[in-house]
């Protein structure tokens, strides 16, 4: 007399023949009188079946070969806990017995989300044993997830982190029209995550200045689409970088980490210090302006200049400006909508979603972070390039506090005509980055 594990192992090298004919690894395996009478794995896209799990497939060919639909008597062996639909197949076939491996959280049917076995209405019932084989069907079938995913990174060129989430690169393509979009992951601080940098329009000749544009905490490279499409000599581009956690890169599902400066200064370092240029000007938003100090200071390529729009301290203990779990639906609505000034174009662009509830490329709305800033070394004097300060008409608290804590001797301060926060089209500030870049060209 064959042991259950025998049958089972038979369930399993099923299981294998489904994967190498491209389906998800399943295995079933019907006996009667402790011999084989069918077997059966996934068919579901090789027969573009839903119906055609292992289990189905198993029970169709016991009844062809018995001649007969009820199946009293036999026992069922599967590598996976069956799905309502198998389950009921089963208890339709009068099967006797059921002899599962691995548990299904998503879709199993014999006690991790139904269980259909244990219903007293039901007319038949069929003795279930769960967990024979476990652990060898279950690390099987992990890895077959894990190689699917190998699979698809590989073709599609880039890794994807497991924590990683994304948004919807298209939606975002579509607002910057006038920018070529470029994904990094090859960083080593990025540790697999992915990072989006929008850039200039190329040229034929191989740029050696660089305008590298920084965002804040509550935005994303949306707000730089009027700079990207400015007309600059040939050899210079422009770089807009999506830091992690906004606009296109990758965010992980927990998000606090991305946004530690020590990080942001890392990686940045890390792409800059690996490309040519002679000369970098960095342009920088809110929040930002903190990180392109570090930045400036850190990096050993020569930092022309900074134009700071709107700086601000990036701590919570100076600006608070991470907290959006506190605001209620109606005051986030206000938010939005003083921030993009009622344009709705705007406001989609700080509300594309991530997969997960209550993040968006603009802001990371539900997360309460606090930037460790202890971590930093001081800003040496000799390392702060040559900054020009433009600061909004209800900016100035924030400024205050940014000047007193950097202790930065501006070269000029300027109020914006406009709403610079969004970085709507404002000569006056461009006009400024291109003067200060040919003054070090």
């Amino acid at each position: 007399m064959q042991s259950h594990e025998y049958f089972m192992r038979l369930a399993l090298e099923q299981a294998q023949v489904g994967e190498t004919l491209g389906e998800v690894p399943v295995g079933a395996v019907l006996t009667l009188n402790d011999q084989v009478i069918a077997v059966g794995h996934n068919q579901t896209i090789s027969q573009c079946d839903p119906t055609a799990h292992a289990e189905i497939v198993a029970i169709r060919a016991a009844a062809q070969t018995l001649g007969n639909y009820r199946l009293s008597q036999c026992t069922m062996y599967v590598t996976l806990e069956p799905c309502a639909m198998c389950m009921g197949a089963i208890l339709h076939g009068r099967i006797a017995k059921l002899y599962f491996a691995a548990s299904d959280p998503k879709t199993g049917a014999c006690g991790s989300v139904l269980d259909i076995p244990a219903e007293p209405q039901i007319n038949h019932h069929c003795e279930v044993h769960g967990g024979l084989m476990q652990t060898q069907c279950a690390e099987y079938l992990a890895g077959y997830f894990q190689r699917l995913r190998s699979k698809k990174q590989l073709s599609s060129g880039m890794h994807l982190r497991e924590d990683a989430l994304r948004v919807d690169l298209a939606s975002l393509v579509a607002l910057m029209p006038k920018s070529q979009p470029t994904v990094v992951n090859d960083l080593p601080a990025l540790q697999g995550l992915r990072m989006q940098i929008w850039g200039s329009p190329q040229s034929s000749v191989p740029p050696k200045h660089l305008i590298l544009c920084l965002h804040g905490a509550t935005s994303w490279s949306y707000i730089y689409r009027d700079l990207l499409s400015a007309d600059i000599p040939p050899d210079w581009c422009i770089w807009a970088v999506d830091l992690p956690g906004h606009g296109g890169s990758d965010k992980t599902k927990r998000g606090g980490e991305l946004l530690d400066l020590t990080f942001q200064v890392k990686v940045l370092k890390e792409l800059l210090e690996r490309s040519d240029f002679s000369c970098i000007h960095i342009v920088a938003q809110d929040t930002g302006c903190e990180l392109a100090l570090h930045l400036a200071a850190a990096t050993r390529l020569d930092v022309s200049g900074l134009t700071l729009l709107n700086p601000a301290c990036a701590d919570v203990s100076v600006r608070g400006s991470y907290a959006y779990s506190i605001l209620s639906r109606r005051q986030f609505a206000e938010f939005l909508n003083d921030l993009s000034d009622g344009d709705v174009e705007t406001t989609q662009a700080l509300c594309t979603p991530y997969p997960d509830a209550g993040h968006m490329t603009g802001m990371l709305s539900r997360l309460n972070a606090t930037v460790d800033l202890g971590k930093l070394p001081p800003l040496p004097a000799a390392k702060i390039p040559d900054a020009v300060a433009y600061v909004g008409p209800k900016q100035g608290q924030n400024f205050r506090l940014f000047q007193d804590r950097f202790k930065i001797t501006f070269q000029e301060s300027a109020m914006a005509d406009t709403s610079i926060f969004l970085g709507l089209k404002n000569p006056l500030i461009w006009d400024g980055v291109f003067r200060q870049l040919r003054a070090h060209g």
